[in-house]
């Protein structure tokens, strides 16, 4: 779902994403029903917990990397705190949400694939979406488009809570967040699959680990 024009050519996920925001809050008062049908739970509570796990359990993790992993536990708990005492409610996250899961009709949209998603924190989405597909722009350069603008347009719908130099703060540390769920939603797809496939997942999982200590891939 990419355009010609305007916002690096992605102007239309400023009309899609107030409408997920939308989606997201009219779900969270489902999110226990959701988890009771089987959604992986990673809702704040229990996320330090997760990560923990995923830290310790995830193979293929070189020595240094899986210190600093091990040194950020503290800062997780920290940051599942201060986004719970925020009350932006946790709702269904899809957690993979990228040009290729939108589909357009003239002004419509629908967002489809949902295999990924998990009840969590709603700004943990963002991370997929404004890191690792806005900001790459196009050409796929890292750093070549200001998400700003899209940051605006998906915060708009929650500016009737909490003020909006708070809900920037947290969407900064919902970004952070976004790639743990990710990775405790792909491990254990890969633990399921045989050796190729399997291999290629976990390495997925060890990237989000990275994105989430600083962003980039490397």
């Amino acid at each position: 779902m990419r355009s010609s024009r305007g916002s690096g050519g992605f102007d239309r996920w400023l009309d899609v994403l107030p409408l997920y925001a939308e989606l997201q809050l009219a779900a969270a008062p489902c999110a226990e029903e959701l988890v009771a049908l089987g959604t992986p739970d990673l809702r704040l509570a229990g996320l330090p917990r997760v990560y923990s796990r995923l830290v310790v359990e995830t193979e293929g993790l070189a020595p240094d990397l899986r210190d600093r992993l091990i040194g950020r536990v503290a800062d997780v708990d920290a940051m599942c705190r201060d986004l719970l005492a925020l009350g932006v409610p946790e709702t269904i996250q899809h957690n993979d949400l990228h040009d290729g899961g939108v589909f357009v009709s003239g002004d419509r949209y629908l967002v489809f694939d949902w295999g990924d998603s998990c009840v969590s924190h709603p700004f943990a989405t963002m991370s997929v979406t404004l890191e690792g597909l806005l900001a790459w722009g196009l050409d796929d350069v890292e750093g070549s488009v200001d998400t700003m603008p899209f940051r605006d347009a998906y915060l708009e719908r929650f500016s009737d809570r909490p003020p909006r130099e708070d809900l920037d703060a947290a969407l900064t540390a919902g970004l952070r967040l976004g790639w743990i769920c990710r990775a405790a939603v792909t491990r254990p797809l890969a633990l399921a699959l045989d050796a190729a496939p399997r291999s290629q997942l976990l390495d997925q999982v060890r990237t989000h680990l990275r994105m989430f200590l600083d962003g980039t891939p490397g």
